[in-house]
């Protein structure tokens, strides 16, 4: 599985003529006056509630910019529209990005997102406890995806082993939702909404990954470094915007959740919970985009523990705090 994670980082250096495909964002028309730029997602889900945020608010708009959303499907296949310049900026698990820069390619980590573990552990109705999940199937992303490092996470502080479960490849939380719900597996991790609206399904809490893993940093805004090199300003306006957009999620908590809902499709009521846990009880988003940097060097000694990278790369490489301080002092 690890072959298969770094071969698909090579497709960003090797066959970049791909990417375009991957995209699901539609070609829109320019509109005079404001720059362009194209930003990278995964899937949607409320780990994008900054971006979500300063698109519905217009906080882009106000910086001269005209900000279209690509959707990838994957976190690799964002990696691969990032390093190939098809999109200019992206925002990604911090384990993949990490790999992917000491992998050499021309990515860096700018800012913070979406701080704390998301994941929850849930299980079908049947299961209620760790020792009637054992032995079943468990639903992952890939190895050394978070989705599977968490869980490897709680299975040892339960005192269990990985290899007493029967591990099935899965992708993003949409589609490990969509595999729970249908019954063919036991239990999966999931992150908002989702995990939300399986217990609304009727299925089981089996652990909450934020009560037990401490550390962490689940998400990245990064950037193309050979396009930042020659549009910096671009790149700090972006970082203005999303910094409006994460203190104005905390003081206007109505339309936080009504751009979640608009973007995502969720209910009302499944927004007010996430809210509820995202920006008052967790405080998940930092609302000056303030590295966690205790966070990060978490996430690089998970990676590397998974062998995913042979060395550590230098913070320099890895992490480039100037675009949000530039963006700090114009704020």
């Amino acid at each position: 599985m690890r072959q298969r994670r770094r071969s698909a980082l090579g497709v960003a250096l090797f066959c970049l003529f791909i990417v375009i495909s991957l995209s699901t964002g539609s070609a829109q028309p320019t509109t005079p006056g404001l720059e362009e730029v194209n930003f990278g997602l995964n899937a949607p889900g409320a780990a994008n509630w900054i971006y979500y945020i300063a698109q519905r608010q217009g906080f882009f708009r106000d910086e001269g910019l005209r900000v279209q959303t690509i959707t990838s499907g994957t976190p690799t296949n964002t990696i691969n529209l990032l390093a190939s310049g098809e999109v200019q900026l992206a925002l990604n698990g911090t384990d993949l990005l990490i790999e992917s820069i000491a992998h050499h390619l021309p990515i860096k980590i700018i800012a913070p997102e979406l701080i704390p573990n998301p994941y929850v552990l849930l299980a079908q109705p049947s299961i209620s406890s760790w020792a009637q999940l054992k032995g079943k199937s468990v639903l992952l992303g890939p190895k050394g995806d978070t989705s599977s490092i968490t869980f490897t996470l709680l299975v040892r502080a339960q005192h269990f082993d990985v290899n007493e479960f029967s591990i099935v490849p899965g992708s993003t939380s949409s589609a490990r939702y969509a595999g729970l719900i249908s019954g063919h597996v036991g239990a999966t991790v999931l992150s908002q909404p989702f995990s939300i609206l399986a217990t609304q399904k009727g299925m089981r809490v089996i652990a909450v990954a934020a009560d037990i893993v401490k550390d962490w940093l689940d998400t990245c805004f990064a950037v193309n470094t050979t396009w930042a090199a020659t549009h910096r300003s671009i790149v700090v306006r972006m970082m203005r915007a999303l910094r409006k957009a994460a203190a104005y999620g905390y003081s206007h908590p109505d339309a936080a959740m009504a751009a979640l809902v608009a973007e995502i499709h969720v209910s009302p009521q499944v927004a007010s919970v996430v809210y509820d846990q995202d920006f008052r009880q967790r405080h998940a988003f930092d609302p000056h985009l303030n590295m966690n940097t205790k966070g990060l060097s978490f996430m690089v000694q998970l990676v590397l523990q998974e062998r995913l990278i042979e060395t550590v790369p230098p913070v320099t490489e890895l992490f480039d705090p100037s675009f949000v301080a530039e963006a700090a002092q114009g704020a």
